[in-house]
């Protein structure tokens, strides 16, 4: 990663040291977050999920905001 950061530098683009930038912010941001643990029941109702979407179900999104109360 590092190697690759400086041979982007090296560049010395504007597009280049954009795409520097956002990385640099997507890895600062994934350092930022706390892992969680997941409980088994969650793990269950993930692989469903998964499963469902595998199978080309759809769910509608104002389904998922009212099971989440939003």
């Amino acid at each position: 990663m590092a190697l690759y950061i400086l041979e982007l530098l090296a560049n010395k683009r504007d597009e280049v040291n954009n795409e520097i930038e956002e990385m640099l912010a997507l890895k600062a941001f994934e350092a930022s977050c706390e892992e969680e643990e997941i409980t088994p029941e969650e793990k269950e109702n993930i692989a469903r999920g998964e499963a469902e979407v595998k199978a080309g179900l759809g769910v509608k999104a104002e389904d998922v905001w009212k099971e989440l109360g939003i």
